[in-house]
């Protein structure tokens, strides 16, 4: 419901992203895709207006949703922050003083997920793309992603596959996933070996090239931002990165339950029993 993403104890003030293109006199949605701002502008609402001077000195157009208040929408340098927006001719802008916040830029279609606080010290609602689902009797993973449903020749429906909008996101977790179970095997394996104590650490580290793509991916699933936007507010730190692609493959939930089913190195195993067994390696989603 696109009521409830607006703030309800105050109006917005100048809590919003300004964009700024020069040489241009006129805006329409087409366009602001077409130079690549279309992750910004997803809902209805957004106002735009001319920049006599704009942040490099030229004329130009200024866009942004203002909630009514036209006023804001304006260069002002001693009250603003500016920088460029990578891969597009424009820039991006804010009211130094009074940062966007998570709720102004949320999307109506946003993901359901886990809250995180990023580096601006708020709340970011993280999408998860799967949950894992373990107990005594079962375990399997759970697709959170919305499905594409198709019917085959017989005429059955299938959940065949996730919607292209979402579907580099997933298989982007599935690779982090897979270097983070990896790992994990290797240093269970290796404890195995070197017999080690239950209360020492066996660590195994793992290059993911991607890491602040894919977190980035994760958070404009859900809100109106791109790097430059994530840049201005500071939210990334490498920790952090690390802890969104947790929350979004539901690591803490797998790696606790792995804790509860696997013996410990020292403890008395059936031979042949090789690393994790078999049967908790989780598998991948059909």
């Amino acid at each position: 419901h696109h009521s409830s993403l607006t703030t309800h104890h105050s109006p917005l003030t100048t809590a919003m992203f300004l964009y700024y293109l020069p040489d241009r006199l006129t805006i329409s949605l087409e366009e602001l895709r077409a130079v690549g701002l279309g992750y910004a502008f997803d809902a209805r609402g957004w106002t735009f207006g001319k920049a006599p001077k704009g942040p490099d000195g030229k004329e130009g157009m200024l866009v942004g949703y203002c909630g009514g208040n036209e006023r804001l929408l304006a260069y002002k340098p001693d009250e603003q922050t500016w920088r460029g927006v990578p891969g597009t001719p424009a820039m991006v802008g804010m009211y130094t003083a009074d940062p966007p916040s998570p709720k102004s830029l949320l999307r109506p279609s946003a993901l359901p997920g886990r809250s995180l606080e990023l580096g601006d010290g708020r709340e970011w609602l993280v999408p998860v793309v799967r949950t894992w689902r373990g107990d005594e009797e079962s375990a399997a993973w759970v697709l959170e992603l919305p499905v594409a449903v198709e019917v085959d020749d017989a005429g059955n429906w299938n959940a065949a596959q996730v919607v292209a909008q979402y579907a580099q996101l997933y298989h982007r977790a599935q690779a982090y996933f897979r270097l983070r179970m990896d790992a994990l095997t290797r240093a269970f394996q290796r404890a195995r070996e070197e017999d080690v104590e239950d209360e020492d650490t066996v660590r195994e580290s793992f290059v993911f090239a991607d890491i602040y793509d894919v977190a980035l991916d994760l958070l404009a699933a859900n809100y109106r931002i791109g790097k430059a936007e994530v840049s201005l507010l500071r939210l990334f730190t490498s920790q952090l990165a690390v802890q969104m692609l947790d929350v979004a493959v539901d690591w803490p939930t797998l790696e606790a339950w792995l804790e509860k089913k696997t013996p410990s190195p020292s403890s008395p195993t059936s031979a042949g029993d090789e690393g994790l067994p078999q049967a908790i390696v989780p598998q991948s989603p059909s």
